[in-house]
């Protein structure tokens, strides 16, 4: 059978230890303080054998809110707790703490045990039932076994025996995985040496097993295993277990280490946790995190993008894996705030708009993960130390993330794919904001754009940018700056009574036109004139520029692209054959071609070129 392990729960003298001794016969009040003072201070330890799971661990937590801490540690690891109510007392503060504390954990199930029946008449049963009951209608364990006890009388222990067996029975035992067992105890065992123990929290463990020691990235050896005094030769999950290990001593263990396979724990002083929250959070509130049995101060840092996760920094690193229980109080208050589970176990800081990391990240996901965190993107230096890796080493992941559309580069400026759209969805917005502002300016600088929203980009970092919304046919990219694909400049009188007369002069030639010195000398104009008035035509859509020296009209390229389709519904055909069907000669017909496939009219295909039909 797979070992099991329970623990109790309950305000301070509810009877807690009374009932573990009734139940196994076993004293868990092992200080002698605890003895002298009549109150469990530190963990206790007893085990119980049950018909159908057989042994269980059970661990005694303290009730006085003094000791909350203790309690934690014992807590974060049992399957099943008892929660304590006197019957004459009923439910007081720490019953609803430790209530609340349950709930948020991943424990399986409770079963209350009201102590004390003998000492309380029928009413005051009635009201502790009454106040148990709805204490719990709220959590998880609505509707949970309620049993009257008494440590006096012995009545209510073989309900309370049979309704712990039926509830272990009613979940899966264990955890899969690597193993890890948070340190709770620390001692010497004459003849033996170190001993920790704790509950083994996931996987098998057996003695000589290699293991590493957290914090401190101690290497250490397990000698033997050991539980309720019995020795073992192996050891699975939800055990609670001794461990003797070799090569540290006593005086460099305590409670909140963990001992465990070797890249499964973790020293961390930052790290991220899905959360449910009980208490008022606050963004850098400093608290109170329990880990493990480790327990922290520090500060949490709430996260715009997914509330429900939160990053704890702490002021010292403790040990810690992915998947453990976290419970997180305020510091000053002690006040319960959230608790959950930790999903990184090392993670970067991070504003609170910032996506939080995922544990169990790869090298691109880090990076992707890295680059997001950064409105704007970072650079390939700037990405490189962040990951303290080569240009070299990194330069596979780069490929990787290009390949897969997940981030973009702008000259070495890294962005996701996502912030990148963003972006450019920004910068269109503000240069058609700009065109209506001013319609009479044909283009814009790209700087211009930029700082409208707040891009920092410049260079060629921001000339990449317009470069692929080029590409993605949104913008025009020119000597004179950017504009939007499908703006029309509105022109002055005398630019619209120029612009007539070159377009007279153009549509003299169906395909053989003039080019700009040409038409220069024919108007009696300056070339520098003519090739100006031909750009704002591109901008006011009454000409198409194929190359610097050759424009066309629109009502000329309409034909040409007519042309081009006529000889394309004959199948493929080449450029000597295009020339010949317009007429003209290799000046034109090449740049032509080149213009058609540009803006995917025809189609190279080896020497030959072919149309889509229905174009």
């Amino acid at each position: 059978m797979r070992p099991r392990i329970i623990g109790t729960a309950g305000h301070v003298d509810h009877g807690k230890t009374s009932l573990i001794r009734a139940l196994t016969g076993i004293d868990a009040d092992r200080l002698p303080e605890e003895k002298e003072r009549g109150m469990t201070i530190d963990l206790g330890f007893a085990y119980l054998d049950l018909p159908q799971v057989g042994r269980v661990s059970i661990v005694d937590v303290p009730g006085h809110e003094r000791f909350l801490s203790n309690m934690l540690a014992g807590a974060l690891g049992v399957e099943l707790a008892i929660l304590c109510v006197a019957a004459d007392e009923g439910v007081k503060p720490q019953t609803i703490e430790h209530a609340q504390i349950l709930d948020l954990l991943p424990v399986h199930g409770i079963v209350v045990a009201l102590t004390r029946s003998d000492r309380a008449d029928e009413a005051q049963i009635e009201a502790a039932r009454f106040a148990v009951t709805e204490l719990l209608s709220s959590t998880r364990f609505a509707g949970c076994p309620l049993i009257e006890t008494s440590t006096a009388t012995g009545s209510g222990f073989d309900e309370l025996r049979s309704s712990l067996d039926s509830a272990l029975q009613s979940f899966e035992p264990g955890k899969s995985g690597t193993w890890y067992l948070p340190i709770d105890r620390v001692f010497v065992a004459k003849g033996h040496g170190t001993v920790v123990t704790g509950t083994l929290c996931r996987g098998e463990v057996a003695p000589g097993a290699e293991a590493i020691l957290m914090p401190g990235s101690v290497r250490v050896r397990v000698r033997a295993l050991q539980s309720h005094g019995e020795t073992l030769d192996s050891a699975a999950a939800c055990c609670r277990l001794g461990l003797n290990l070799a090569g540290v001593e006593a005086e460099q263990l305590e409670r909140g280490q963990i001992v465990g396979a070797q890249n499964v724990v973790f020293e961390s002083r930052v790290f991220d946790a899905r959360v449910r929250f009980v208490g008022e959070a606050k963004h850098g509130m400093v608290v109170r995190v329990a880990v493990g049995t480790a327990e922290e101060s520090g500060k949490m840092f709430l996260s715009e993008v997914e509330p429900e996760l939160v990053q704890i920094r702490l002021d010292k690193p403790i040990a810690i894996v992915e998947g453990q229980a976290v419970i997180i109080r305020a510091l000053s208050t002690l006040e319960l705030i959230a608790g959950g589970l930790v999903t990184n176990p090392v993670a970067r800081a991070r504003r609170k708009g910032q996506p939080v990391t995922p544990a169990g990240q790869t090298v691109d996901e880090q990076i992707l993960m890295l680059i997001a965190s950064k409105p704007f993107g970072m650079t390939s230096e700037a990405i490189c130390r962040e990951m303290g890796q080569s240009a070299q080493q990194l330069g596979g992941v780069f490929e990787t993330l290009l390949k897969e559309k997940k981030a973009v580069s702008f000259a070495g400026t890294w962005v996701t794919t996502a912030s990148a759209l963003e972006t450019l969805k920004q910068a269109l917005i503000a240069l058609q904001e700009l065109h209506a502002k001013e319609p009479k300016t044909p283009w814009q600088r790209p700087e211009t754009v930029a700082e409208k929203v707040g891009i920092p980009w410049r260079g060629k970092v921001l000339d990449r940018l317009f470069a692929r919304a080029a590409l993605m046919g949104k913008v025009v990219v020119a000597e004179g700056g950017v504009r939007l694909t499908g703006f029309t400049v509105q022109l002055a009188d005398r630019q619209s009574q120029l612009l007539a007369r070159v377009l007279e002069a153009l549509e003299v030639e169906k395909v053989n036109v003039p080019g700009v010195r040409e038409i220069a000398e024919k108007l009696r104009i300056p070339s520098q004139a003519v090739e100006e008035i031909l750009k704002l035509g591109e901008v006011a859509g009454q000409t198409v520029r194929v190359t610097p020296e050759i424009y066309y009209t629109k009502r000329q390229m309409a034909a040409i692209i007519s042309a081009a389709q006529e000889l394309g519904g004959k199948g493929p055909f080449s450029a000597a054959q295009f020339k010949e069907h317009l007429q003209t000669s290799r000046k034109y017909a090449i740049p032509l071609l080149e213009y058609l496939d540009s803006i995917k009219v025809t189609h190279r295909r080896d020497d030959l070129r072919v149309t889509e039909p229905n174009r």
